[in-house]
């Protein structure tokens, strides 16, 4: 009988679920750094050069121990620690946060995790005041994996669900992908095995995003493990061995021990344990080819896979060895407080030796597991508790922030609204200004054609009235010489009657008057219509004027507006130039002239 009522222990439950971590995070903090001062070379040359002011040696400081954190310099610390007095001296936030980040990640490679944790909560305080979100949610998430590698989940999943929360707000998908892996590894200690597989399934469509093939093989594993928790093996098998396709092709051995390590519980929990052997074997093969590039903890990885080793030694029947697997993890837990583990070492000793008929030390270490265990029980207990609380804290919590944003998104539509309206009536009065100004333009183009057409007009008629001046005063000088002419005969037949010749004076007499009689109405009458066909309404408007006037006095004004001197006029007329000047005299009497008034200028006025 077994006196302390001790069932086999499925050691693998325990450290079969290993995780990918934040082997990327000191990446993206030293990629926000400037571009501009990569090279080490320049950095050192600014702390050689003693006038450098502090703020530039303090960007150097980190900035070198950004460099040596990434390339796994021992000295990244040392360089951090120096840049961080100086951030702190000059109270410069982010430059603090950033150096204790690397501070605590040189920390943790060394397994050294209550030294990190201190660090990163010493962090932590300073994160309300930073801005700088990808070192702010560096801590958290490496703050939660440290807590989770010491079993306490309440604490893990306050900084991992604070960080989700972050990182999903901001939209900063390479956060949210680790955090929602993180969350998934809690839900396996807490046995919400389909919980866990949506986290995974969530993290891993975002790492297939960023084609971030290391971290979507971890989790295609995690996946693959948590499917066969859940005895559906088939679906298992495929994702575990597409995880190894990809792990193997990129030499990821971190992803090769998980993968080894599933493959020793599968073999195990189905009795083949020679083959669970070779694969725990290759495992710690695995672990010892992890380099300082792994951003974890070694000594966790180490101390499961020693537990899961001792076990099979102990089915195998080899209980030296198995007691040596289980010392030696015992040692590797107590110094970095794996609580889980160190239960699990003493209660596979506890085994061993009841085996071997030492019941004494049997005795001992089983008290010593039922102290760890009933421990970790408990909190295990009010970790799951919790976990549920969390979860609905942080649905309730995305629910919210969802809510918020379709609110958001309704506002903006609706402010989009809002300026498309506003845009729109901008538009609409711009087109009806537009067609306004057009019109007006158009207009003012219509009014200038017009003045240019009556311009046209004016000038035609100019032109016309010029010709027709031409031609009247053509044809008062053809008159002229007609009159002349016949003036001239009729001089001459005047001289014939004087001398009394052959002809009758009677005869002579008539043909004279006649020829004076009809010439003198003839060029009246010429002259008139001529006249009237270039200056039609001046009588009209000189009658109207001067209605005294008479109509000797109306044709004398005619002539003086052509401007026709008193001989011309008296040639026409046949009066003599002395009663054409009595003539004058009268009109411009009657048009109220004085002597200084010029009379044809005043004519050509009307």
């Amino acid at each position: 009988m077994n006196v302390f009522n001790m069932k086999p222990v499925k050691i693998r439950r325990i450290f079969f679920v290993n995780r990918y971590y934040l082997m990327l995070i000191l990446f993206f903090i030293s990629g926000k750094m400037p571009a501009a001062q990569n090279s080490t070379d320049s950095l050192f040359s600014i702390l050689e050069d003693k006038s450098s002011a502090e703020k530039d040696r303090m960007v150097a400081y980190t900035l070198i121990a950004t460099e040596y954190n990434k390339i796994n310099n021992d000295s990244a610390g040392y360089y951090a620690n120096l840049g961080y007095d100086l951030a702190k001296k000059s109270d410069d936030i982010n430059f603090q946060l950033k150096n204790l980040v690397v501070i605590g990640s040189e920390q943790v490679k060394r397994d050294s995790l209550t030294k990190a944790k201190d660090t990163y909560l010493k962090a932590a305080v300073l994160i309300d005041k930073a801005t700088d979100n990808t070192a702010i949610l560096s801590v958290w998430i490496i703050l939660g994996y440290i807590y989770e590698m010491q079993d306490n989940i309440d604490s893990a999943l306050v900084y991992y669900f604070k960080g989700l929360n972050v990182a999903d707000s901001l939209g900063i998908k390479r956060f949210v992908s680790r955090f929602e892996n993180n969350i998934g590894a809690i839900n396996i200690k807490t046995k919400n095995h389909r919980n866990a597989i949506t986290h995974f399934f969530r993290a891993a469509e975002i790492f297939k995003e960023l084609n971030e093939e290391d971290f979507y093989a971890n989790t295609l594993l995690n996946i693959g493990s948590e499917y066969y928790s859940l005895k559906m093996n088939d679906s298992a098998m495929i994702f575990l061995n597409r995880s190894k396709e990809i792990n193997e092709k990129l030499h990821n051995h971190y992803g090769l021990v998980n993968y080894y390590i599933n493959m020793a519980g599968m073999q195990y929990d189905a009795g083949n344990f020679n083959k669970a052997l070779g694969s725990i074997k290759l495992g710690l093969k695995e672990i010892d080819s992890l380099d300082k590039s792994f951003f974890g903890t070694n000594a966790y990885n180490r101390a499961g896979a020693l537990i899961f080793l001792g076990e099979i030694y102990y089915k195998l029947n080899k209980d030296q060895k198995a007691i040596e697997s289980y010392m030696a993890a015992k040692a590797l837990s107590e110094k970095s407080s794996f609580l889980k583990y160190i239960a699990a070492a003493y209660k596979g000793l506890s085994k061993v030796y009841e085996k071997e008929g030492k019941i004494k030390s049997a005795y001992s270490y089983f008290k010593l597991y039922r102290k760890y265990d009933d421990s970790v029980k408990n909190e295990q207990n009010t970790q799951k508790i919790s976990q549920l609380e969390m979860e609905f804290k942080f649905n309730n919590e995305r629910k919210r922030m969802q809510l918020e944003k379709e609110r958001a998104e309704y506002k903006r539509k609706i402010t989009g609204l809002f300026y498309l309206s506003i845009t729109g009536a901008l538009i609409t009065a711009l087109i009806i200004i537009t067609f306004l100004y057009l019109r007006q333009k158009d207009k003012h183009k219509q009014t200038l054609l017009k003045e240019k057409n009556l311009q046209l007009e004016r000038e035609s008629l100019g032109k016309e009235l010029e010709l027709k001046n031409k031609e009247l005063t053509t044809n008062v000088m053809y008159l002229l010489k007609k009159n002349e002419f016949i003036s001239d005969i009729s001089s001459k037949l005047k001289k014939i009657d004087s001398q009394k010749g052959l002809y009758k004076s009677s005869d002579i007499v008539n043909i004279i008057r006649e020829l004076e009689r009809n010439t003198s109405g003839d060029v009246w009458q010429e002259f008139e219509k001529r006249f009237l066909d270039v200056y039609g309404d001046f009588y009209e408007r000189l009658s109207k004027r001067y209605p005294n006037l008479t109509p000797n006095e109306l044709k004398l004004s005619a002539f003086l507006k052509l401007n026709m001197s008193t001989k011309e006029i008296s040639s026409i007329t046949y009066q003599s130039p002395e009663s054409l000047k009595t003539a004058r005299h009268r009109l411009r009497k009657k048009l109220g002239l004085t002597k200084d008034d010029n009379l044809v200028a005043f004519l050509n006025q009307i």
